[in-house]
């Protein structure tokens, strides 16, 4: 199984434009953690820590634990944004991971051996 790194986050009080704006003045960078069924979670990360995540590469292909305010979500970023001049992370998209359920779906075997069509059907086809 692939391994999986640690990540701490707070959740934000605000989201919008403004609220963004405000977590990054105070060192920090917005994020958003969506998906499994749940309402996103606005979080702020500690800006160096994820500038160095993003540019020692395989971010978006590694799957992290965010320790949001003493709870783990298992999480694997989506999309980030940087900076056009600065080259810093303006914004990141995490998707919520959850466990896999089994499904219970019942399936009619129809005949176990393939057999082959005929050529006159072959041909129309």
């Amino acid at each position: 199984m692939a391994e999986t790194k640690k990540l701490a986050a707070t959740v934000r009080s605000g989201t919008g434009k403004g609220a963004a704006r405000s977590t990054r003045r105070d060192g920090r960078t917005p994020a958003v953690l969506y998906g499994g069924g749940e309402a996103p979670t606005p979080l702020s990360l500690d800006t160096r820590t994820v500038t160095k995540l993003i540019f020692a590469g395989h971010f978006l292909t590694t799957i992290f634990e965010l320790d949001v305010e003493g709870k783990t979500e298992r999480a694997i970023p989506r999309d980030y944004q940087l900076d056009v001049v600065k080259d810093h992370p303006l914004h990141v998209d995490f998707l919520r991971l959850k466990p896999v359920r089994a499904c219970a779906s019942k399936c009619r075997c129809i005949s176990s051996i393939m057999k082959p069509l005929p050529a006159s059907s072959a041909a129309a086809r």
